[in-house]
């Protein structure tokens, strides 16, 4: 058996309190067990992606705002016979020794093609002496489209949908990725387990949530 380790993420942790309390926040996603690699260009130059095929994943979506609703993607969603899926794709450009800036777009399918695509850019940031690569961000020009049988609600696989119309979701959220990785994109990678936390939130609410201090992590292993 492969023992593959998965850090949960509490995102935005602010003067002792987490995030999500803010009544701002709009909409939350979870994806955990996601397949990075990364393929290098040119030294300290290259490209990170975060997929669900191929790999263990899972994800919950939730919108927090008046009209909640909880969508639930259990593990191995993407293999079942529907377009529900999970892409992330960023740029890595070193700047300094284990510093390095960041930009690209994700992308969440739910069970009967609907989606939610954003763009990111943020910084990544080395953690050597555990052994992380976390990218801290800002996700902007949220677009949500409903394909399939246009019904209005994003569907999870496991159980659970919410209303995709009246969501508040202009430039403004913050977004964190974790993985663990032996060194700082020196070399190409693949199969590195990723977990991925975001919240969506209007902008004003975003620029007190970017003063983040801190993070809670924990591991778990398969």
């Amino acid at each position: 058996m492969i023992n593959r380790s998965i850090t949960a993420v509490a995102l935005a942790v602010v003067a002792g309190g987490i995030a999500t309390a803010n009544a701002d926040v709009v909409l939350t996603l979870t994806y955990h067990d996601l397949n990075g690699s990364y393929t290098q260009s040119s030294p300290g130059v290259g490209a990170f992606t975060a997929v669900a095929a191929g790999s263990e994943a899972a994800g919950e979506v939730s919108r927090v705002d008046t009209n909640p609703g909880n969508a639930s993607f259990e593990v191995g969603f993407e293999v079942d016979p529907n377009p529900a899926d999970f892409q992330l794709s960023l740029s890595v450009s070193t700047i300094a020794p284990g510093v390095a800036t960041g930009s690209g777009s994700m992308i969440l399918t739910d069970a009967d093609g609907d989606t939610i695509a954003a763009n990111l850019s943020g910084a990544w940031i080395y953690d050597s002496v555990n052994g992380f690569i976390f990218f801290n961000g800002a996700v902007s020009s949220v677009v949500v489209t409903d394909n399939g049988v246009q019904d209005d609600l994003f569907d999870g696989t496991q159980f659970g949908n919410f209303q995709l119309s009246g969501m508040d979701l202009t430039d403004g959220a913050l977004t964190q990725i974790v993985f663990g990785a032996g060194s700082f994109f020196t070399t190409d990678f693949a199969n590195a387990a990723t977990g991925v936390t975001a919240q969506i939130v209007p902008a004003p609410g975003a620029l007190a949530l970017l003063g983040l201090g801190g993070l809670v992590a924990g591991r778990r292993r398969r």
